[in-house]
């Protein structure tokens, strides 16, 4: 997960412009949101969970879920679901 959230990070920062809110859809998206905090993007972000919850496969193949699930999801601006 954090392998893609890496990439689309680095895909999409270049194309944000300054008044550009970012919607991450769905679980497999979760840490995208800290990955462009930490490269600086300061526009709103928000979040939005298409499932009540992720199936329980997905939670235990998350390399480091105290880091990456909760902790991500908090640096959203907005968040929605279902």
């Amino acid at each position: 997960m954090k392998a893609r959230s890496d990439y689309a990070a680095a895909t999409l920062a270049p194309l944000i412009g300054p008044d550009d809110v970012i919607w991450v859809h769905d679980y497999h998206l979760i840490p995208l949101a800290a990955e462009l905090r930490a490269m600086g993007c300061k526009q709103r972000i928000g979040f939005f969970l298409h499932i009540p919850m992720p199936p329980p496969l997905i939670p235990p193949s998350i390399q480091n879920p105290r880091k990456s699930a909760p902790n991500s999801a908090r640096t959203c601006s907005i968040s929605r679901s279902v």
